[in-house]
């Protein structure tokens, strides 16, 4: 008797259950996976399902149901979505996370807004008055290989004058440096071996010079594969990175003064350990390309 009866209690609250959940209905989101990514725009949209009230956001700001929506903006988002049941007031919630990436920047820049610099407007010779003009360049540098030139203006060695222009040199017309806020960098076109390569900067009315002398000949000690123990490279090396280089776990690499390594394109520096790098702005350290890379040139670069 108490089965029987167990039975028909367990009978009549199915019919009841069955009877509230008859009319459930699921939110339903079209086009918007939880936690994908698309590239250059995302259209999505929320269904509006019969015998529900259904309300939407989308980074909080209120959005409408059953239209499809289209986002061109690059960015994260987060869709929430309430959906009251209007025969009991049964609520159900859902969120979709999701990013729009541009087809300009690569994976490793996901979800980084897509935004276009605002012009540069050059600064006047009144605002580069009672500065110095600053170069590093190489102290000796090998031919057939473009030259960097490091430069910034300051008040003294480093108070920063935060100011744009064009340096300019005899000779170097058609290689400008761009200096933004203070500061810029470019090359200068790689030169034949033997005798030397005078820059003189002129920005405005602030001028510096620097003399670079080219090697005729260069003697390259080629290197790859693991650099076990302390490795040094003594001042005004030069080294060819024929091949991926690694340094372990308690190893260690000393770059001296001056010294110039080149690398083969996708050769990569894989560092688990030390590397010290003992340039100064009178001896820098260049690491450059075997072949040109700029301006978009990536297969010829270095590193992976």
């Amino acid at each position: 008797m108490f089965r029987h009866r167990l039975f028909r209690t367990f009978a009549g609250l199915c019919v009841l259950l069955g009877a509230a959940f008859s009319g459930y209905t699921q939110i339903v989101i079209d086009g918007a996976a939880d936690r994908s990514i698309h590239t250059d725009s995302a259209s999505f949209r929320v269904q509006a399902i019969a015998g529900t009230t259904t309300t939407a956001t989308l980074n909080g700001q209120p959005i409408a149901g059953g239209v499809f929506h289209t986002i061109t903006r690059m960015d994260h988002y987060e869709l929430a979505v309430r959906q009251v049941r209007d025969a009991d007031g049964a609520v159900s919630t859902a969120t979709r996370q999701f990013i729009v990436r541009s087809s300009q920047r690569g994976s490793p820049e996901t979800g980084l807004i897509a935004w276009t610099p605002y012009p540069q407007i050059d600064s006047t010779a009144a605002e580069f008055s009672g500065a110095t003009l600053h170069l590093v360049t190489p102290t000796a540098f090998p031919a057939g290989l473009p030259i960097p030139v490091v430069a910034w203006v300051a008040e003294g060695q480093d108070r920063v004058r935060r100011a744009n222009g064009w340096i300019t040199a005899p000779g170097f017309e058609a290689n400008p440096i761009r200096l933004l806020r203070g500061w810029g960098s470019g090359l200068l076109p790689a030169a034949d071996g033997g005798g030397s390569l005078e820059f003189q900067a002129r920005l405005h009315d602030l001028q510096n010079a620097k003399t670079i002398p080219i090697e005729a000949g260069t003697a390259w000690t080629p290197v790859s594969g693991v650099l076990n123990g302390a490795v040094n490279w003594p001042p005004d090396s030069r080294i060819h990175i024929t091949g991926h280089v690694g340094i372990p776990a308690n190893a260690s690499l000393t770059i001296g003064a001056g010294t110039v390594v080149k690398l083969n394109p996708l050769a990569t520096i894989t560092n688990l350990g030390r590397v010290v790098i003992n340039g100064t702005l009178d001896r820098p350290v260049v690491l450059t390309a075997t072949n040109p890379v700029a301006p978009h040139q990536h297969t010829h670069a270095w590193g992976g």
